[in-house]
């Protein structure tokens, strides 16, 4: 058996261990971030994995709400690096009278449920430093969304060393099947007071938070390399 040959059968070994097949959810997203790895690094054409494991697009919502504004924000900068899509929409749960927010992920399975496991994770994180910082600067006008979309800026920062070094890009099938759906354009950002210190207080946390490369539990997350 050739190397290539070898490295192949490993990926599909990787790509088996599914939820389906036994695994747990953030166990397959873990061995499917290994063979992303191995495809990009090895140039693997979808032809040489063979039709059981030719990946399909799918739609991976987020299992919570999410109120803050800057989720969008977040969402596209994750998105961009996991080779997916992202959309937002409203829905009612159970018997509020308020429409809730949730994120979907358009791709491949393994990048679209990678993609709302990592955004929950930065999410919380963010929010957490934001309302923070914002006790702390409470004189500051906008000082949460500063530094939230400082958070943001140096999260996509990060994550997009890793995505250029592994020349990871969003595959075709996935544009096309975003592009197909039926969507309505979202609302712009408001504006706000920029606050540079804020703003680089949230970058620098931003860029902490994925490196750490932790959820809650101690567990890897999104380590590509």
């Amino acid at each position: 058996m050739s190397n290539r040959e070898q490295i192949i059968e490993r990926i599909k070994k990787l790509l088996s261990h599914s939820v389906e097949n036994g695994a747990t959810e953030a166990e397959a997203v873990a061995f499917a971030l290994k063979a992303q790895k191995l495809i990009a690094d090895n140039d693997v054409e979808d032809w040489e994995l063979g039709e059981d494991c030719k990946q399909e697009v799918v739609e991976v919502m987020t299992e919570k709400s999410y109120s803050r504004a800057w989720r969008s924000f977040l969402a596209c900068a994750i998105a961009d690096n996991f080779r997916c899509k992202a959309i937002q929409s409203g829905r009612y749960v159970g018997n509020s009278s308020r429409r809730k927010t949730f994120i979907t992920f358009v791709g491949y399975e393994c990048d679209a449920k990678a993609a709302s496991i990592v955004f929950d994770h930065l999410y919380t994180v963010g929010n957490k430093l934001g309302k923070a910082h914002e006790n702390r600067c409470y004189t500051e006008p906008d000082a949460y969304e500063n530094f939230v979309r400082g958070f943001t800026q140096g999260a996509r920062d990060e994550l997009e060393k890793q995505c250029q070094a592994l020349m990871l890009v969003c595959p075709q099938d996935v544009e096309d099947y975003y592009n197909d759906m039926d969507l309505k354009a979202g609302r712009r950002p408001r504006l706000i007071w920029g606050s540079e210190h804020s703003q680089e207080a949230g970058r620098k946390a931003g860029r902490e938070a994925v490196r750490s490369r932790r959820v809650e539990g101690g567990k890897p997350a999104y380590q590509l390399a």
